[in-house]
């Protein structure tokens, strides 16, 4: 059988529904990838006249009105304000009043530290011990050199002892009898001489004789004299220097031992240790690292401007240490600016608390309220739109002159903002009534109603 005859066949329904639906179905038997396509044809016509002949026993609605009703909304009223109030929040640090790096002024071998990090010390306490072995046998050499010249010194001041002037005084009376006896055989020689019984040589031996008495008497006399005036005053003065001397090497002696004991200067806690037993430690080494205990302060860089409002604020401050509140008082502010954060440096005094730990290290944060001299309108986040430029866009409700209202748009710029609302500028005019939230639900133009 031909192919132009299979379409002129008695099946004559073929060429009717060809018919119907207004185009001509190529003969399945021409190309099999037009089989195909032309059975996918066929069976979407059918459904289509299945669903045409499903909805004709439907009953048919009337038109929708062409004006929508009005839509309820919640409205609140935008009051203009001449300035804004807002939070700023300043950080800082938690610090001890006190925090020292202990060291020994002098140098030499650690013997021991008697405490251990974090335990509680008062002022005056003995925290590390250097060895002082040399410096005690030095101190023994120099009391012992004291003692003597201490002795020295007394018996200088209570001057010659009686029986010494004593004995000066009979020597002396020995020398003068001496004398008077060499002079009488010195005139008996001139006598004799004058009758020739003895030589000139006699005579001569008989005034040398005096002249060594006499110059023996004037010596025993000084020195007798010496001694019934007691010591001299150069002799006290210099012996007095030399005592001093030997007082002050043992003083700086003693000094060295103290300083090779390791004290608190104040009382606290051990925050830190450095060094352990038998280490040659240098002078200025950091051994120990006290915190003063019960006193905190936090430091706090402000702005000059808030600087000098907190000096006029009084009563206590809150500051918070971590995430825990504390209330704290304003005990000093810095004198000049900091040149590298531009902040003037505010101290606190913390109160203590009981209900948590504040340690000396946490991030301080101080809550201060600052106001902005700018006109503008708060208005809460939920009635803001994004709009075009960067702006926002809030809605207005505007008289439609039949009794209702719709839809107007504000352009509003953002000036401040914070969690809840924002305070804006632009368009809004005092006492507009905004929508004040689900703004994406309505369009310029709509008709709404306020609640």
């Amino acid at each position: 059988m031909k192919p132009e005859q299979a379409s002129t066949g008695p099946a004559g329904s073929h060429k009717g529904s060809r018919r119907r639906f207004g185009f001509s179905i190529l003969t399945l038997s021409q190309d099999p990838r037009g089989r195909l396509a032309a059975a996918g044809v066929l069976i979407l016509i059918l459904a289509a006249a299945a669903a045409a002949a499903f909805s004709g026993n439907a009953p048919i609605h009337e038109a929708a009105p062409t004006q929508s009703a009005a839509l309820p909304v919640e409205v609140f009223k935008a009051r203009e304000q001449s300035s804004y109030r807002w939070m700023r929040f300043y950080s800082g640090r938690v610090e001890a009043r006190r925090t020292a790096e202990l060291g020994f002024e002098r140098s030499g071998m650690l013997k021991s530290v008697k405490v251990d990090e974090g335990a509680g010390v008062r002022q005056g306490q003995i925290l590390a011990v250097l060895d002082s072995d040399i410096l005690q046998a030095q101190r023994k050499e120099q009391a012992a050199l004291l003692s003597s010249a201490r002795a020295r010194l007394d018996e200088l001041l209570a001057g010659p002892r009686q029986e010494t002037i004593d004995s000066a005084s009979s020597r002396a009376e020995q020398f003068r009898q001496e004398l008077a006896l060499a002079k009488l055989q010195e005139q008996r020689a001139e006598k004799l001489l004058q009758r020739n019984a003895v030589s000139q040589e006699a005579l001569d031996r008989a005034r040398t004789d005096v002249r060594s008495m006499e110059s023996r008497l004037k010596g025993a006399q000084r020195e007798l004299d010496e001694l019934l005036a007691g010591t001299r005053k150069e002799q006290i003065a210099a012996q007095r220097a030399e005592v001093s001397r030997i007082e002050a090497s043992l003083s700086r002696i003693d000094v060295e031992l103290e300083k090779s004991k390791l004290r608190a200067s104040f009382a606290g806690r051990v925050s830190r240790r450095m060094v352990d037993e038998g280490t040659v430690v240098q002078q200025g080494q950091s051994i120990l690292r006290l915190i003063e205990d019960g006193y905190l302060e936090a430091r706090i860089g402000v702005s000059a401007s808030t600087a000098s409002r907190l000096q006029q604020l009084k009563g206590a401050h809150v500051i918070r240490a971590g995430d825990i509140p504390v209330e704290a008082d304003l005990i000093a502010v810095g004198p000049d600016v900091d040149p590298s954060s531009r902040t003037v440096t505010a101290i606190f005094r913390l109160k203590t608390r009981d209900d948590g730990p504040v340690l000396p290290g946490q991030v301080a944060r101080l809550q201060v309220e600052e106001e902005t001299s700018e006109r503008g309108f708060w208005v809460p986040v939920s009635s803001l739109s994004k709009g075009k430029r960067g702006l926002w866009s809030c809605y207005a409700l505007a008289a439609d002159g039949e009794g209702g209202f719709q839809v107007e748009r504000r352009d509003v710029e953002v000036v401040h903002a914070s969690s809840e609302r924002v305070f804006v500028r632009g368009t809004l005019q005092d006492g507009d009534l905004l929508i004040k939230d689900g703004v994406h639900r309505v369009v310029p133009g709509q008709r709404v109603e306020p609640l």
